[in-house]
């Protein structure tokens, strides 16, 4: 099967806008301010609250002439600013919690966009760029997929 970076990651960015707002609403809360497929600059990225895509690492183990298992590392950031810090852990801890909620209904794997997916890891950041009035979430998931 052909590998098509572009067209993976489009699909999964796709999904997550589409399906994240509905949990987000569901509990009660607005959607994200705004999704970007850029590296974590909040200089030139500096809205209430985003949501930031990390496709991290590739990795490949060959399983046969033909096929072969793909384990993408995604990292999901989101950002909380514009606040106040007490208000701002509130909500880096509610979003996050819907992030989460959104994965497991898809079965963990976007609907099938991939084979098996996991949250690794979650990692709250209180201070970001030595500012308490920055929070951020990183979502760590690994997903894999026999190609």
């Amino acid at each position: 099967m052909e590998i098509n970076f572009l067209e993976q990651q489009q699909q999964i960015k796709d999904y997550i806008e589409s399906h994240y707002p509905i949990v987000l609403e569901e509990m009660g809360l607005p959607n994200i301010s705004a999704y970007i497929d850029d590296f974590l600059d909040l200089d030139k990225y500096q809205k209430p609250k985003q949501l930031f895509y990390n496709f991290g690492t590739y990795n490949y183990d060959h399983l046969t002439n033909e096929s072969e298992n793909e384990i993408v590392t995604l990292n999901i950031y989101l950002t909380f600013q514009k606040a106040k810090p007490s208000e701002l852990i509130t909500q880096m801890k509610q979003y996050t919690a819907a992030f989460i909620e959104m994965f497991k209904r898809s079965g963990n794997n976007f609907e099938g966009l991939v084979d098996i997916g996991i949250y690794e890891n979650v990692y709250f950041y209180l201070a970001a760029e030595g500012s308490t009035d920055v929070k951020i979430a990183d979502i760590q998931l690994r997903l894999t997929s026999e190609r």
